[in-house]
């Protein structure tokens, strides 16, 4: 079980440090700090609008898993991946954060999924 963790949370830390990468080039800097969710946010939109759908479910990936490592920083707790696929980040009190499902949501309907309010309201319950 462990390797399967360390595995997992080695491909989070690479989207993360990838997706800090690519958004230097659009002038964007993260910190993983629950203030870049609005810039999360701005990084789909702009690949939303660049109507590639291969780009923007990596630009999903990415920054979903960008959300979900400050989350668990934030609150605890570690990436695992369900028998149907699905990647989330279990919390110390057992609870799971599907942030990348987030990301997913929010492109689909930014007006009303926003990463900002997902991020404050699970930090709130800490």
């Amino acid at each position: 079980m462990t390797d399967s963790i360390n595995t997992i949370q080695a491909s989070i830390d690479g989207a993360c440090r990838k997706l800090e990468e690519t958004v230097r080039d659009f002038g964007i800097s993260l910190t993983k700090d629950v203030s870049d969710a609005e810039r999360l946010e701005e990084v789909l939109l702009l690949v939303q609008e660049m109507e590639d759908e291969a780009a923007l479910s990596g630009a999903c990936f990415m920054v979903g898993a960008y959300l979900g490592e400050i989350i668990r920083k934030k609150l605890g707790g570690q990436w695992v991946t369900s028998a149907d696929g699905v990647t989330a980040v279990q919390l110390t009190n057992g609870e799971k954060v599907f942030s990348i499902e987030k990301a997913r949501k929010f492109v689909a309907s930014p007006d009303s999924d926003s990463l900002m309010f997902y991020m404050q309201a699970l930090l709130s319950m800490k």
